[in-house]
């Protein structure tokens, strides 16, 4: 299995050299895509676990030879996804430009490694993107589903984008109202005027993506913007 891999790796460097240049979005989809989606899957593998353990745990008598195996799957998963990141991570630093970029996006509070490796991807793979088109990527583009009983429904999203970048957001968000203060602002305000949560927390991940693309493209650092309230 392993050899396999490093055959196609191979061949796919010999296309590279082949074309005489190294495309960014290629080398990314390689070097940084197929690993954070292994990292999704992961991630999901170890909820899935952490589950059947609680079930066993609760809910009836579990059977030691048993737990012990599926605590030391659960080890074993939690070690690949931490190798995965760090594998990431270093090929991140290899390049100064994608370095600096990753350390901009990380200076949003609440935005971690794997929303900023996410945020990073889809900058790099859309360059000329612009702002809707990018709330699109992401899935969170609303729309309107009529169908023949009602001609009255809510607006949702459209959830057609990439999931993984809808689920680091969705992430970033919900760790922005802990520890961003603009954040957690914003979403107090929309419940304020009762938004349902889902739309509040919906409203944050837009906010989180679009102020990431401005943070990306104009080389600069998160900076939270005092605001006095008027007496």
């Amino acid at each position: 299995m392993q050899s396999f891999g490093t055959i196609n790796l191979i061949r796919f460097l010999l296309i590279l050299l082949h074309d005489s240049v190294f495309k960014v979005p290629r080398l990314l989809k390689l070097f940084l895509f197929k690993p954070l989606t292994f990292y999704s899957w992961l991630t999901q593998m170890v909820t899935r676990l952490n589950n059947h353990l609680y079930a066993m745990r609760r809910f009836c008598h579990p059977d030691q030879a048993c737990q012990v195996l599926l605590e030391s799957e659960q080890h074993q998963l939690e070690k690949t996804k931490e190798e995965m990141m760090k594998r990431a991570l270093a090929w991140i630093q290899q390049d100064p430009l994608l370095s600096s970029k990753m350390a901009f996006l990380c200076s949003i509070p609440g935005v971690g490694n794997v929303t900023a490796l996410n945020l990073l991807y889809h900058f790099q793979k859309y360059p000329q993107a612009n702002p809707n088109q990018l709330t699109s990527l992401a899935g969170l583009d609303p729309v309107t589903r009529v169908s023949g009983t009602s001609l009255h429904q809510r607006l949702k999203i459209s959830k057609r984008g990439n999931p993984l970048l809808r689920r680091a957001l969705y992430c970033a968000a919900m760790s922005g109202i802990r520890c961003n203060a603009s954040l957690k602002e914003q979403y107090e305000a929309l419940l304020a005027r009762k938004k349902p949560k889902k739309v509040a927390l919906v409203a944050l991940m837009k906010q989180i993506l679009l102020i990431g693309f401005a943070l990306y493209r104009n080389n600069r650092y998160y900076e939270e913007r005092e605001r006095t309230k008027k007496n």
